[in-house]
Formats: C-alpha cells, structure tokens, sequence
C-alpha cells in the first residue's frame, strides 16, 4: 500500500525532464526508474511535450491512466520507496529533490605504454557486472580496439601529457555530452569488488563535484579514480587548464607536491574548486580502499582501513563486503603483477 504525493492530497508536481518528457514527479526521473515498466513507458516520443498540442493531452494518454491505475496495484519500486511512508532517514531528502540526472555517461582514459587494452575491458566487464543502473561507458583511446560502448580516438596535443587528457571531459562539446548529463571519469587502474549503485548514481547537483574520499592520507581528499558532476557546470576546469596545460601539469611535481613528472591533475582540480567555489562532495571512505603490491605498505593500510571504520579487515581472502572499489593509486602498481590471488575472482 502506498500513499502517492502526486495525487491529492500530496503536493508533488509534475516534472519536466531533460528528455523532454513531463513525469508524475521529479523521484521518478532516475536511473532505476527509467528502467521500471510502470515509468518507462512514460518516456515514450510521442509522449515528448514537443510531440503534442498541449499537456493535458499528455496527461489524459493511457500511458499515463495505466501509471495511475498501476498505483493502486502494481506500483513501480520508486514509487514504493517514495511513497510508502516516511523516507528512510539514510536518504538525504534535499539532495534527493535537486537531482534530476540525464544520462550517466561513465569515461576513461586509455593511452599505449603502462597498460594494455585488457585494463578497459576489465572495468567495463566489471561496471556491467556490479551496476544495475543505464550506463554508457565512453573511452578516449589511441587504440581502437579497447572495448567501449563508444571509443573516440585520442587524437595528440603537443602539450597535453598522459593522464590530463581526462579533463577533456571537463568540456561539455566532447564525448556527445547533452545538458544535464552525469559525467563520471574513472581510472582503469580500479578492480570492482561489489555493487556500486549507491556510487554511479550519487546525486550530484549544480556547480559540484562528487569523488572518493581519499582515507590513506596526503593531499588533496578527494581522488582522481573517480570524478562526478553534471555536464557542462565544471566547463572552468577545462577552460583554465587548456590556456597553458604545460605548466599545470609540472606545477605540483616543481613545488615538491607530486614526486613524478606529470603527476597533480587531481591537486588541480582540488585548487580549481577551491578557487572557483566548487562544492566538493566526497562519498562514504570506507566505499574505497587502496593497495599497491607492497606488502609492508598494503599491511599497513590494512590496520588503518580496520582503524577508522572499526571493521574486521579491508582485505582477507576476499575485500570487505562494504568496499566497492579495490584503487591501485600508485605509479608503481600494476594490476596485472599483482600476486593477491583474490583478483582472479573479480578482474575478469
């Protein structure tokens, strides 16, 4: 039994999307909810505003009968979630009213050298195995073969260097982005443990930026693994970066910040919010955790993993239950040399 706020006596309006859709409410328009029969079929072209006369006509469709007949019956599991009393209190209600995602589109990076092709397709096998949410993962390559949704060939600029040719994506005009889509970059460099719903589809709102929290210290907190927010409100990042990326990317490696030549594009972007008042959002620690085939080192952020989050242990014959990401953040360490035989079982 539910109790629908966007019938009377609720007070939930109907919301416009970026599709170009109305929808019941705005806790209908997520990833989980376009996948719903009950809501998908709202999503239909004809339903489109820009494909009928008015908006009651819309509203008096069957589509939309059927959804409210569905309420009483069969209601969709958002519908459920929303609607069937208070919302849990593990729910952040603001975030949850401003989010209004478009497409998720989840990018990475892959360049010939330190890594080979497998690297992608291993964390594209693993975002499909862990994700239940719509997703479509872009990679920006110089090899075409890496295995993508859609591959754009990386095409060299004399002054970009390795991995900075990630802020790309901080450009609304590549990668096909449209308004309002979520945009996540992420390191290949990353083994995925166990389901990460709750990260892909972390609300993210305007002028904000959503990462790991980086628990094993040094600075900046927040992780280049994993970058979040909203196409086309980050544009500055790129902006700024592109005026001189020659002297950006040896800016934290000549003040002693980074000890490898062409490291810091997350202490850029740690700066850039900084200095452009960009809200930084870093997701649950314990969701992460790092190792990097040292054994005296992953030893010791092991006892530190237990430390801060009163857990039993980080790594055993198998991660945590609660870790979702395994990051080798390290420039020394290599997945594929890796002798913890619990990778085979993930990293496939």
């Amino acid at each position: 039994m539910i109790r629908p706020k966007c019938l009377p006596p609720g007070k939930k309006e109907i919301a416009y999307t970026t599709t170009g859709h109305i929808v019941p409410c705005c806790w209908v328009d997520n990833p989980v909810g376009w996948e719903e029969p009950q809501i998908k079929r709202l999503y239909q072209d004809k339903l489109k505003v820009s494909n009928n006369k008015d908006i009651e006509s819309i509203v008096d469709s069957d589509e939309w009968n059927n959804f409210f007949e569905e309420l009483k019956t069969n209601p969709s599991q958002t519908c459920k979630r929303f609607c069937s009393g208070p919302i849990k209190s593990s729910i952040n209600r603001a975030r949850e009213n401003e989010h209004k995602p478009g497409k998720i589109k989840i990018c990475t990076l892959y360049f010939e050298g330190k890594y080979t092709p497998d690297y992608v397709k291993k964390l594209y096998n693993g975002l499909k195995k862990h994700c239940s949410l719509p997703f479509e993962f872009i990679c920006l390559s110089d090899n075409p073969n890496v295995k993508a949704d859609v591959v754009i060939p990386l095409k060299y600029h004399s002054d970009i260097k390795k991995h900075w040719y990630k802020l790309c994506y901080f450009s609304p005009l590549f990668a096909n982005q449209n308004p309002e889509d979520e945009i996540i970059i992420m390191d290949i460099d990353q083994v995925i443990v166990n389901n990460i719903d709750e990260m892909i589809g972390y609300p993210v709102g305007d002028n904000e930026l959503v990462s790991y929290n980086k628990w094993w210290g040094g600075k900046p907190k927040l992780n280049g693994g994993f970058l979040k927010f909203k196409s086309g409100h980050l544009k500055v990042i790129w902006d700024e970066f592109i005026t001189s990326p020659e002297d950006w990317q040896l800016n934290w490696y000549k003040t002693g910040v980074v000890h490898y030549k062409y490291y810091g594009e997350q202490n850029f972007i740690n700066w850039m919010c900084d200095k452009h008042n960009i809200k930084l959002t870093l997701m649950p620690a314990e969701w992460v955790c790092k190792l990097t085939n040292n054994e005296d080192e992953d030893r010791e952020n092991n006892i530190e993993y237990m430390k801060k989050f009163n857990k039993d242990y980080m790594i055993l014959d198998k991660p945590h239950e609660d870790i979702k990401i395994v990051h080798f953040a390290n420039p020394n360490a290599n997945i594929h040399e890796s002798k913890y035989s619990w990778i085979k079982d993930y990293w496939i």
